[in-house]
This record gives C-alpha cells, sequence and structure tokens, in this order.
C-alpha cells in the first residue's frame, strides 16, 4: 500500500461507493437498516485497511470485506427481519439523463431485483452479487 490509508481509503470512498451501497441493500429490507449496514461496511472497511496488502485488487478485496460483515450482521438479525418495503430508497439509481418514465421503470426493475435477491440465501445472495458485478467467484 504506497498512499497514506486516510488517502487510500478517500479515494476508495470515491470510487467503490457502489459496492457498499449494493450489499448493503441486498442485505436489509428497510431503508434505516440500509442505512446502517452501509455505515457497518465503511467501518469495518476503515478498520480493515491495514491488512489490505494489495495483493488482490481493491473492489474484490473490499467486495471480500463487505460481504463477510453483511453476512456477520443478517445473521445477528435475522430473527428481526422486516418485510421489504415498497418502493424503498431506489431513487438514486437511475441515470440523470433519463426521463421520468424510465427512472420509474428503472426504479421497479430495480425494486423487483432486489425483492428476488431478498429471497434467496446467503450464499446466492453473494454469488448473484458477485455476478451482477462481472466478479469472480474466487
Amino acid at each position: 500500500m504506497s498512499l497514506p490509508a486516510e488517502s487510500l481509503f478517500q479515494r476508495w470512498l470515491a470510487e467503490h461507493r457502489g459496492i457498499v451501497v449494493k450489499v448493503a441493500r441486498s442485505f436489509t429490507a428497510a431503508p434505516a437498516d440500509t442505512a446502517d449496514v452501509q455505515q457497518e461496511l465503511w467501518l469495518q472497511l476503515w478498520l480493515s485497511l491495514p491488512t489490505y496488502a494489495g495483493q488482490a485488487k481493491p473492489s474484490k478485496w473490499i467486495y471480500r470485506v463487505c460481504l463477510n460483515t453483511a453476512l456477520t450482521w443478517r445473521r445477528g438479525t435475522a430473527r428481526l427481519e422486516r418485510r421489504i418495503e415498497p418502493g424503498a430508497d431506489t431513487a438514486n439509481v437511475a441515470t440523470p439523463d433519463a426521463s421520468p418514465s424510465e427512472h420509474a421503470g428503472d426504479r421497479e426493475l430495480l425494486e423487483k431485483l432486489y425483492a428476488a435477491i431478498h429471497t434467496l440465501s446467503e450464499f446466492d445472495r453473494v454469488l448473484v452479487l458477485l455476478l451482477l458485478d462481472g466478479q469472480a467467484y474466487r
């Protein structure tokens, strides 16, 4: 790791935010839980940063830390899982130059995708997330 930890982490905040958001959304049902899990993922990434040796691509390492953290969170809250709330925070996902009808269609499709992901086992969720991002399971 050639950059100081804080600089590297700041860069990762900007470059890999999508990984954190996707993992958090895939393991939570309520927007409040999603925000909490995102904070937990960023915290765990910061705490784990000293263990990053630079041997793996940052995105793969971030995925590994985030997935392990989300799985731990999920196991701890499985008894308290709530139902998926329709229309849960998908407003920021569509592209900014899309028309309002395209935004609505994208949000609806994204809601269906996350609802389907929520029905999967933990292992299958991990596989689907990796597949959707073009990542290898290894």
